[in-house]
């Protein structure tokens, strides 16, 4: 029998059975509240909490995703992908949250007749400044059975909700900020989303399903009935200045 040690942020304490939410970093960015268990360890500053998750890397083997966030006023998110590879365990693939404002999120999506899934990884850092667009890179794993590892994939194709087309970051940026429910809304280049019309600015909130970008479409709408709303199924490939 072999171990890793989850050597990242440590906490002690009782551990707690919690809901994880938007914040936890385990799901599809659009998708419902209600979501995976949650545990929780630690309080404040020090809490960490941890969702669990089995991915179907082939229809053999499965790994275990391993999702958590620490922290309480400013909070990090952390990834790794465990896989018994020849009797071993180990970690096939990690991620975390970059310095500064960032976010990210993994989910997962059914990528064949097989079952099998993908792995999507959404991360995010939002500017501080009006006048400057956010960054967000989306990439895609496949599990490579020939190689034993997991491989990045072709650009990344999402269902967006695009609340607005602007000509500049700071004029989406005002739209954003009169309305609540656009939050969670990213300012970026159209230039990244093939169907659109480069060389201008969108509010755009992007999934990994078509179904997530709908409901939350519908929900926009009435929050912001002036906005032009709209959904797209689009490849994501974001201009290398913008690149994080």
């Amino acid at each position: 029998m072999s171990s890793v040690n989850l050597d990242w942020v440590k906490a002690s304490g009782i551990t707690r059975k919690e809901a994880e939410d938007a914040s936890s970093g385990a799901g599809d960015p659009l998708r419902p509240e209600a979501g995976e268990n949650a545990w929780s360890i630690g309080a404040e500053k020090e809490n960490v909490s941890l969702v669990a998750r089995g991915v179907r890397l082939t229809p053999e083997l499965t790994g275990l995703l391993i999702d958590r966030r620490a922290g309480f006023d400013v909070l990090k998110r952390h990834h790794d992908l465990f896989v018994a590879v020849n009797g071993k365990l180990v970690v096939a693939w990690s991620d975390a949250d970059g310095s500064g404002p960032s976010w990210s999120t993994v989910a997962l999506t059914a990528s064949g007749k097989d079952g099998s899934q993908d792995i999507i990884s959404f991360r995010g850092f939002r500017s501080p400044s009006d006048a400057e667009p956010d960054r967000l890179n989306i990439f895609t794993y496949r599990w490579n059975a020939g190689q034993n590892k997991l491989v990045e994939t072709r650009t990344a194709e999402v269902s967006a909700v695009i609340a607005g087309t602007y000509e500049g970051a700071s004029k989406a940026r005002e739209a954003q900020n009169g309305a609540s429910c656009l939050g969670p809304f990213w300012v970026l280049r159209s230039d990244a989303f093939s169907t659109l019309t480069s060389g201008k600015f969108v509010l755009a909130a992007v999934s990994g399903g078509k179904e997530f970008a709908d409901k939350k479409a519908e929900e926009v709408r009435s929050c912001a009935p002036k906005l032009s709303i709209s959904t797209i199924r689009s490849p994501y490939d974001p201009p290398k200045s913008s690149a994080q």
